[in-house]
């Protein structure tokens, strides 16, 4: 047994497909299934079963995939632990990022480490900010960029900085075009609402917001993707919220119209955090930096609204 097969049989059983995973580990699908069938042999045990939906772990498959996993686990963080032993960042630091900033901090952030730390390899994961936080807590990510978390003990979130959450609706919404004042989060609350499931910060801003009110929210439409959801918007379908630079260039080519919100404002809260399971390594330290500053880059460039 070895250390590539159990990451590679962590893969397949997260992933539930062959086809998935391979695509994940840059491997062939062929050479997955030499492996698994290799770990079968030698257990003598199945730990998959194919179906017409991909793959599913065998009881016994459960059993060895949590001990895989936790073999993993103390792997990594033995690497970790030897990498901040450098003088120099190397090895590899993963971090992960809510899909909401991708368009405008994933590429300028992974150029500019790449630039000043090339040795270092760096993995990025995109998801909603409480699967960033069960990563974090499991040591799936090293760092998390995460929107509209509260503190934990378990875990040190620091803020990076906050910005307002607009109302969002078409460019022919009569409520966007009532007048240049904020509108009242009640009046809000009984438009159609198009908004993430949770555990997507938005959505447990907005029905927060609403509950401490005794405010309902008329949720017409539930879908995971931002992208998703301003499509929809902008084809009249109903309204939502989003920060300014989410919503930038859709609203400079007109296909959205936005208005501030009051009574309450609804504030976002940017923040990044550290895997409690991880010692931080010269590399974890330095990609936390390039956060930090290309957070406050996107500040000054007025891309992010931020406020106090």
């Amino acid at each position: 047994m070895e250390l590539k097969q159990l990451r590679y049989f962590e893969v397949v059983a997260r992933e539930g497909s062959l086809s998935r995973a391979a695509t994940l580990l840059g491997v062939s699908q062929s050479l997955l299934t030499r492996h698994i069938q290799s770990l079968e042999h030698e257990f003598g045990l199945p730990l998959l079963y194919r179906h017409g939906h991909g793959m599913s772990l065998t009881d016994n498959g459960k059993t060895f995939l949590a001990s895989a996993s936790d073999i993993l686990m103390r792997t990594d963080s033995t690497v970790s632990q030897m990498q901040a032993l450098r003088s120099s960042p190397g090895g590899t630091v993963t971090i992960g990022i809510p899909p909401m900033l991708g368009e405008f901090l994933l590429v300028p952030l992974t150029k500019r480490f790449r630039a000043e730390f090339p040795e270092v390899r760096l993995k990025l994961r995109e998801g909603v900010s409480g699967y960033l936080l069960e990563w974090l807590m499991t040591g799936k990510l090293d760092i998390g960029v995460l929107y509209n978390v509260t503190s934990m003990n378990t875990i040190g979130v620091e803020p990076l900085l906050s910005d307002e959450m607009l109302l969002i609706g078409p460019p022919d919404a009569g409520v966007l075009n009532a007048s240049a004042e904020p509108l009242a989060f009640s009046e809000a609350a009984d438009l159609q609402w198009i908004l993430p499931p949770r555990p997507h910060g938005l959505r447990t801003l907005a029905e927060d917001a609403a509950a401490a009110r005794a405010l309902s929210l008329n949720i017409v439409v539930e879908i995971d993707a931002m992208a998703g959801i301003f499509d929809l918007v902008e084809a009249g379908l109903g309204f939502s919220i989003a920060p300014f630079a989410a919503i930038e260039k859709r609203l400079e080519r007109g296909t959205l119209k936005a208005r501030r919100i009051h009574e309450p404002s609804l504030s976002g809260v940017l923040s990044i955090a550290f895997s409690p399971k991880k010692e931080a390594t010269l590399a974890m330290k330095a990609l936390y930096r390039i956060v930090r500053q290309e957070t406050e880059s996107l500040v000054r460039n007025g891309v992010w609204r931020a406020i106090d």
